[in-house]
């Protein structure tokens, strides 16, 4: 991974920018804006080979489990609605690293139903994906929410950088994580986290999803992948039904567990589940 700081403004000018992104109001002018922040600001992409540990889905049910796989993937494009990452009627199935996170990212409340569901990459698969604040994480923090490997590339990368277009891109690349992990931007329809993603999707076609950190549990990644990839090179491997029993602070739950499913027949779209009897 070469990391390829082009010509960018000084520090100066580039946080009057964001302030002025920050509180427009018009979308043009907002696209216009963070268009040109994003023209000099080199997006990180990786490839994900694989994990020791599903990527996780979950959904509010009314007490019923979903038996068709279809209600387990992305909504469909009639349907979907403008989120975090996707415009109206261009749906991306999101998934998070931890099962307590993808329950916390749908907002359960004690006394909720929650279907939980594991997805694994198909054998010989890889994920590109996009991910944005890690560069800041690493100067912050001193190191990244990416696979070690990646975070090694992202530090050796940062070395021997002149300092001051350096501290302008790690300021467009922390700017551009608070946007996408804004908490309210669901107030204005998710708009400038909308608009990043389909500036990142035109500027890397190959791109198939989003690597982004978790707006409700600090710290934990998640995912946003594309329909065609999901259906191509992710595979649903688990499911579990069950109620919340209990919700703490950070994002932590008890989740007792009534039916477990594992087997999957091939283009069946049905989802085979047991009664169980477990807290997660």
């Amino acid at each position: 991974m070469k990391m390829r700081i082009k010509y960018i403004p000084h520090i100066d000018a580039v946080q009057k920018l964001a302030k002025e992104i920050r509180t427009e109001t018009n979308p043009l002018v907002v696209e216009t804006k963070l268009r040109k922040m994003l023209a000099v600001y080199d997006v990180l992409n990786y490839s994900i080979s694989g994990s020791e540990e599903p990527f996780n889905r979950a959904r509010l049910t009314n007490g019923k489990p979903f038996y068709l796989t279809n209600d387990l993937y992305y909504p469909p494009h009639s349907v979907a609605t403008a989120q975090r990452l996707n415009d109206e009627g261009e749906p991306l199935l999101y998934l998070s690293m931890r099962p307590q996170t993808a329950i916390a990212e749908v907002h359960a409340a004690k006394g909720d139903h929650v279907q939980l569901s594991g997805y694994d990459l198909r054998e010989g698969k890889t994920l590109r994906v996009a991910a944005v604040g890690e560069y800041f994480n690493l100067e912050k923090r001193g190191y990244t929410l990416l696979p070690e490997k990646m975070g090694m590339k992202i530090a050796k990368a940062l070395q021997n950088k002149k300092q001051e277009p350096l501290r302008s891109f790690i300021f467009v690349d922390a700017f551009i994580a608070e946007i996408l992990q804004d908490p309210n931007a669901s107030d204005e329809d998710y708009l400038r986290s909308r608009i990043v993603a389909r500036v990142i999707r035109e500027r890397l076609p190959d791109v198939e999803g989003f690597h982004y950190p978790s707006v409700i549990r600090e710290g934990s990644p998640n995912l946003a992948i594309m329909p065609l990839a999901a259906d191509t090179k992710l595979k649903l491997t688990a499911t579990a039904h069950g109620h919340i029993d209990d919700v703490y602070d950070y994002g932590l739950y008890r989740f007792s567990v009534n039916k477990r499913g594992h087997i999957f027949p091939p283009n069946a779209g049905m989802v085979l589940l047991r009664d169980v009897d477990e807290t997660l």
